[in-house]
């Protein structure tokens, strides 16, 4: 996956009667790479099923983390088929 195709990822679920849309945060550096999903609830507590936060530090931070994140979204959608 590359960092524009997670950009546009919207991916949706029903919470009661609504429907919820997320999204994928990145933030970065020259040392450190972040994504997390965007969708928060003001419990802190119930999370999206596409709930995700990781980052990296270092050397090859971006590449990591793609990589991580790419195997998340591969096993989420396994799930559901």
């Amino acid at each position: 996956m590359k960092e524009s195709q997670i950009k546009k990822l919207r991916p949706s679920f029903k919470f009661g009667r609504m429907e919820m849309i997320d999204w994928f945060e990145i933030n970065s550096s020259d040392s450190f790479y972040s994504i997390r999903s965007g969708l928060r609830n003001a419990d802190g507590e119930t999370k999206s099923p596409y709930y995700y936060e990781s980052y990296t530090v270092g050397r090859g931070a971006k590449k990591i983390e793609i990589e991580k994140f790419t195997k998340f979204w591969d096993s989420i959608n396994k799930e559901g088929q």
